[in-house]
């Protein structure tokens, strides 16, 4: 008798820390202290910059090294994950969140590849990634690789996080005062 378990279906998830390093500082300050047109509602319990209109934060000058080097991170996750072709920046903006914000569960549609890079955060605050927000299964008594239900990853300051756009997460209620992140979506 030859039994098996084989794991399919699988959520890739890329993260790189110390992204800018030497020069975080430089564009941390730029980032943090640029005046952006935010807003803020149920859904999106933080200071967001996402529009459907312009200025997408990739279209600024400024940051065009920032952009540069997440799209460099993501043409390898892309290639690695067997997408060939070069992959485009759609839409880009950031969200400033404070004690107590938070994120619903989501995705984001019409991309390939979505992520976010902390500009300024602390490691207690974490980004959630879920397979399934419906899963009613029984909870098991031990946890392993084999029946995660969902995965987190903290919100380091200078950690980029890219993964798959249809993949589900939020951020639950923010410990920190103060947290700021560039959000991207790649087609």
């Amino acid at each position: 008798m030859s039994q098996k378990i084989e794991l399919w279906f699988p959520t890739p998830i890329y993260y790189v820390d110390d992204l800018l390093g030497n020069d975080l500082k430089k564009y941390q300050d730029l980032f943090i202290n640029r005046k952006y047109d935010t807003y803020r509602n149920d859904y999106m319990n933080v200071e967001t910059s996402h529009s459907r209109t312009d200025p997408n934060i990739h279209h600024l000058d400024e940051f065009k090294p920032v952009i540069d080097k997440i799209t460099m991170h993501v043409h390898t996750f892309a290639n690695k994950l067997g997408y060939k072709g070069k992959r485009e920046i759609d839409t880009s903006w950031t969200n400033k969140s404070y004690k107590d914000d938070y994120l619903y569960p989501h995705v984001h549609g019409n991309c390939l590849i979505s992520g976010a890079y902390y500009i300024k955060s602390s490691e207690e605050d974490k980004i959630t990634f879920m397979k399934n927000m419906y899963d009613m299964k029984a909870v098991p008594e031990e946890e392993n690789e084999l029946n995660f239900r969902n995965i987190e990853y903290p919100c380091k300051t200078d950690r980029l996080i890219l993964f798959f756009s249809d993949t589900l997460h939020l951020t639950y209620r923010q410990k920190s005062d103060f947290k700021m992140a560039l959000s991207f979506n790649y087609k």
